[in-house]
This record gives C-alpha cells, sequence and structure tokens, in this order.
C-alpha cells in the first residue's frame, strides 16, 4: 500500500541473503549477481555493500571447506548492475 510518510512510518524493504543470480560449475557455487532497477537507491547501495561481500564470503568458506589447499588460488567474482 502507498503511504504518505510524514504522515504514517513507511515499512523498509528487507535485505535477503540471496543474490538474483549465482555462477555454479560442478555444483560449486563461483560468483553471483545482484540487479538494481533504480541507481541511488537506498536498498541497492545496502545489497553492494553489505549482501554482496557477505554472500561471497560463504561461497568462498564452503569451497575451502572442502579443499584446504587452494584458498590462496580461489576467486570468487561478484557484480552488481544497477540503472533504469
Amino acid at each position: 500500500k502507498r503511504k504518505l510518510s510524514a504522515v504514517d512510518g513507511t515499512e523498509k524493504k528487507k535485505l535477503g541473503s540471496r543474490t538474483d543470480t549465482i555462477y555454479k560449475a560442478s555444483g560449486v557455487d563461483l560468483g553471483c549477481l545482484e540487479i538494481g532497477h533504480q541507481v541511488y537507491s537506498t536498498k541497492e547501495l545496502k545489497d553492494i555493500i553489505v549482501k554482496l561481500p557477505i554472500v561471497s564470503k560463504d561461497m568462498l568458506c564452503a569451497i575451502v571447506q572442502d579443499i584446504q589447499s587452494i584458498i590462496n588460488q580461489t576467486h570468487i567474482l561478484g557484480y552488481n548492475i544497477n540503472g533504469t
């Protein structure tokens, strides 16, 4: 529903832990993509600053937990696309 923020408080959009796209190879998560429809929206900025690093770290930890010898050779990709 639409609300007048000066009269009624507006609800914040939820920040989830899932990204829009996850890149996989052989059943292993290797990267993620987040797509936003507005350029300077607070939610899109939080997705860049908060969500992508957390998801990337979780992917890296999952890979390294299986094969610890490749910790210095592993790269995780994260992309963010914003615009109208």
